[in-house]
């Protein structure tokens, strides 16, 4: 660092370019968790319905308004059929709001004995 001069700050700046972000660290340290149990705790953790299917899906106001109309009319023409095993399978589909920048910059009203305190404060 004491000779700072062009080729030193390339290496540096090389280095420092390609190690991974603290995101990245913690996906990479979730996925080796995750790989660490074995098939027997998979299949304990994994206790869901199989006659239920959850599909989630973003809101959006164009090409996404019949998503729902549309998969279902799909499901039924290529998996609803006599001998069908997935005849008694459910389909629950819910949207997820993307947020907004109000939304996400809006913090919490403040409770009501802050507000009733504020308000006997008189400001001159």
């Amino acid at each position: 660092m004491d000779h700072l001069d062009n080729d030193i700050y390339r290496e540096l700046h090389q280095k420092l370019l390609h190690q991974p972000t603290r995101r990245e660290r913690e996906q990479k340290k979730i996925i080796s968790d995750l790989l660490q149990f074995s098939s027997d705790q998979r299949e304990q953790r994994q206790d869901w319905n199989k006659k239920e299917i959850h599909i989630s899906y973003s809101f959006e106001s164009g090409p996404k308004l019949d998503f729902k109309r549309q998969f279902r009319s799909l499901w039924k023409k290529h998996f609803i059929y006599a001998g069908s095993p997935l005849n008694g399978v459910t389909l629950k589909i819910a949207t997820q709001t993307n947020k907004s920048l109000s939304q996400l910059l809006i913090k919490k009203k403040p409770p009501r004995s802050m507000l009733t305190s504020a308000k006997s404060i008189n400001i001159k």
